[in-house]
């Protein structure tokens, strides 16, 4: 099967215009794409067999060269393949010494101008450790040139005790060093500290990270989705079982894909808890039209869905569907790299100064207003679109809060 993944260099009124075709068509594309390894095998169902045995489960299909070694028609071998649990007790203990090391990290701000306030910060306490020196060799040579007894010492022993003070707390060139590599942080970065130790005990990010953990060493894939729910700021853990993307060979950063899928098994409660803001009240009655107790059945009631054809494929076994596959609402979460046309524009102000600034692409250049001139360019900018079932769309918009290099425009970041 061919996919064919939209065109990217679209302008903004066509990719919104229609209902925003353009976007279900990509999701549509992605949605029906599923990644093999270079031998045509998929790869979701080698992680899956690696859940499987952690979990204690051996399908002998996996091992039919061991086990009939010439072929179906010959014949199995007279021994009975067993599965000896020799991995997860090892495992078990590599998840508990995870969660017991400590969970300390630095924020750090790395534009030119959170260096130049760094900068200044040190110059501050050279300054400051250069004056308090100097004072204190001038205390040193009054005392010796007038001793505390004579009566031309100084008539102020509290400001003499004050300098002394300033001496002890002054820091010497090193532990400035010292302290501007490990303990400084600026005004931002003390801010987004404040903030990251409120999300950590909000969201449990320790346990959310020491899930991934999990992942990274049965599947060996560890992965995590930052974005926007319902105005608030989220991490999630991904299960690389239902987790693909479009990257290049040789690009271990699944940040850096073309684009990036994450399929959910839901409960209409869940999905009105994450995407209720965007849903129509007859699109969230449909969600439990059919809902059982143990899941969502049809997902949005109006149209069908098979999950084993869409879902899992054909790779996974029937019980398996039909225990963790047909009982849920099926959403598939997509990021994808696209192109933005934005215009670099100078112009004159109002005081008749040169300025620059960026314009996006429905801007219409006049003279008469004092533009000087503007250079057009497609810049890359990541989407994001939800689809819910099979035939509900939201979301489909430019990634909120998206992941920036201010120092460099065509880096950008998938969530």
């Amino acid at each position: 099967m061919s996919y064919f993944f939209p065109q990217q260099k679209v302008t903004s009124y066509n990719k919104l215009k229609n209902n925003s075709a353009w976007g279900k068509a990509v999701l549509d594309e992605v949605d029906k794409y599923s990644s093999s390894d270079l031998n045509g095998h998929d790869d979701r169902k080698r992680k899956k067999a690696n859940y499987d045995l952690f979990n204690g489960k051996l399908d002998q299909d996996d091992f039919e060269y061991v086990c009939k070694p010439y072929g179906q028609g010959v014949g199995e071998m007279p021994a009975d393949l067993r599965h000896y649990d020799i991995m997860s007790p090892k495992l078990r203990v590599l998840f508990g010494e995870e969660i017991k090391r400590p969970f300390n990290y630095k924020v750090i701000t790395t534009n030119s101008e959170a260096v130049s306030e760094k900068e200044r910060e040190r110059s501050k306490l050279l300054r400051e450790y250069v004056v308090t020196q100097i004072r204190q060799r001038v205390e040193a040579e009054l005392e010796k040139s007038f001793p505390a007894n004579s009566p031309n010492a100084p008539e102020d022993p509290q400001q003499t005790e004050q300098l002394r003070n300033e001496a002890r707390q002054a820091l010497t060139p090193e532990e400035i060093n010292n302290y501007m590599k490990r303990d400084y942080q600026g005004s931002k970065e003390i801010q987004a500290s404040q903030l990251l130790d409120y999300l950590i005990k909000k969201q449990k990010l320790k346990e959310r990270f020491n899930k991934g953990w999990k992942h990274a060493l049965i599947a060996g894939e560890e992965i995590y989705w930052t974005g926007i729910i319902n105005g608030e700021p989220i991490v999630k853990t991904v299960n690389p079982l239902y987790f693909e993307c479009d990257k290049d060979p040789d690009n271990d950063n699944v940040q850096d894909s073309q684009w990036a899928k994450y399929t959910m098994r839901m409960t209409p409660g869940s999905v009105v808890d994450s995407f209720g803001e965007y849903l129509s009240e007859t699109q969230i009655k449909n969600l439990y039209d059919g809902a059982t107790v143990g899941g969502g059945g049809n997902p949005l009631g109006s149209k069908t869905f098979n999950y084993d054809d869409d879902f899992f494929s054909s790779f996974f076994s029937d019980d398996f569907l039909d225990e963790a596959g047909s009982k849920y609402i099926r959403v598939m979460h997509c990021e994808w790299k696209s192109l933005r046309k934005l215009g670099f524009l100078i112009y004159l102000d109002s005081h008749g100064v040169q300025q620059e600034t960026i314009v996006d692409d429905k801007y219409k250049f006049d003279q008469s207003k004092g533009d000087i001139s503007i250079k057009w360019d497609w810049l890359p900018e990541i989407w994001e679109g939800t689809k819910i079932g099979s035939d509900v769309y939201i979301n489909i918009r430019p990634k909120p809060n998206q992941s920036k290099d201010l120092d460099d425009l065509y880096s950008c970041k998938l969530g």
